[in-house]
Formats: structure tokens, C-alpha cells, sequence
């Protein structure tokens, strides 16, 4: 447990400070230290991709596809879902009752996501809680603009109209308002720039095997 560790390590602030808060031990012993990600070449401008809204995630509860499927009711959006689970089936019905077109792709690999994303010009996650994503930082690393829920692990990453869009979990007609208003915006590509460098800056390989080095001189030490 926390007591008996040299250290204790947490991927998101705000994990963190919840810990640092509600737990009494030597706070010197817990390190914040993000997901990382391989960094990526930026193959192609959103204006040359020809899909528009992707989202990967396991089909379950927490990723909350169904308040997407039922806040995007008829407004003819059409989006590219990879993953599996329980809700599969379920979300299936929901989109067709909602007559919203969900694309559920088969599960691929790793470099093959990487390629993908590629296509896509934004990446959806509308869960009600994470860690410190890691699909997400893959993501905004190929240059897709992210359109993510308000919580806070989310915007530890995104920053609303600066590297993505925030929406709210208890307004739905926020994340209609971003959907509806993506075409009227005009720095799409400042913002894909800006997501890519957020994550190539902050969550990069190299940097997190710097800091684990340090980590494990200090635990040595």
C-alpha cells in the first residue's frame, strides 16, 4: 500500500491530487508520472482526410456511447466506433431507433489504429470517467482534434478551442453545439497542430523513460 512504498505512482492529476487529499502518508511518495505515446509523423491535413469522427473504446457503461447515439439524434452525423462488449448489441438498436449511423469497425493493432487515425479529422470519447487515456493521446498524436467530455482527467488534456472541443455530460445541447458548429470554424488546422504538440510535448516516450531512470536512481539511491 501507500505506507510501505518507496513510491506510488498515478498517471493523472487528478488521481493525484485525490489521493494527496484524502489519504494521510508521506506525500513525498507520490509522483504523477502520464501515460506516453510514441510520437507521430502528421501524414495528412484535415482537409485531405476523408473521414470525419472516429472513437475507440470498450462497449460498456463507462464510455457512454448512448448519451452520443441519443444526443445526436437526427442530425446526420455518421461515426466510425472500434471496440467490443456488453452494450454492442444494445447501442446497435439505440442508434437505429435514433436513426444515427454508427459504423462498428472490426478491432485492429496497434500500428494499424495509428495508421487509421490518420484518416479521421476528430476523435470522439464521451466517457464519464478515466484514467489518463491513452487511446486519446494516440489520437490528438496523429493530429485528430479531439471532441471529449467534461470531466477531469479529459481536460487535464484538452483545452476547449485551443487543441479540441469540451463538452458537458449534463447539457447535451453543448455537444449538439459542437457538431453543429464544427463547419463554421476556421482554425481547424491550428487546432489539430495543437493537439498533436500537446501530447508529442507532454506524453512522449522518451520523456517518460527519462523520468522513470530518475524514478528507479532515486529508489536505488
Amino acid at each position: 500500500g501507500l505506507k510501505n512504498a518507496t513510491f506510488y505512482s498515478v498517471t493523472s492529476k487528478s488521481d493525484f491530487d485525490f489521493i494527496n487529499k484524502n489519504y494521510k502518508f508521506n506525500k513525498s511518495k507520490l509522483i504523477y508520472r502520464p501515460n506516453w505515446i510514441f510520437k507521430t509523423e502528421k501524414k495528412s491535413d484535415l482537409s485531405n482526410r476523408p473521414f470525419d469522427f472516429i472513437s475507440v473504446g470498450r462497449l460498456e457503461r463507462q464510455k457512454n456511447f448512448s448519451y452520443l447515439i441519443e444526443t445526436l439524434e437526427n442530425l446526420n452525423f455518421e461515426l466510425d466506433i472500434i471496440g467490443e462488449g456488453s452494450e454492442k448489441e444494445n447501442l446497435k438498436i439505440l442508434a437505429k431507433e435514433k436513426n444515427v449511423t454508427f459504423n462498428f469497425l472490426d478491432k485492429i493493432g496497434y500500428f494499424e489504429l495509428n495508421e487509421l487515425f490518420q484518416k479521421y479529422k476528430y476523435f470522439v470519447l464521451p466517457s464519464l470517467y478515466e484514467g489518463n487515456p491513452k487511446v486519446l493521446l494516440e489520437a490528438m498524436s496523429n493530429g485528430c482534434i479531439p471532441i471529449v467530455s467534461d470531466i477531469a482527467n479529459h481536460k487535464e488534456i484538452v483545452r476547449h478551442n485551443e487543441n479540441g472541443f469540451i463538452f458537458s455530460l449534463n447539457n447535451p445541447e453543448s455537444l449538439k453545439s459542437v457538431f453543429q458548429n464544427l463547419q463554421l470554424i476556421q482554425n481547424l488546422e491550428v487546432l489539430s497542430n495543437n493537439a498533436q504538440e500537446t501530447v508529442n510535448i507532454n506524453n512522449s516516450f522518451e520523456s517518460a523513460v527519462l523520468k522513470e531512470m530518475d524514478d528507479y536512481a532515486a529508489i536505488l539511491n
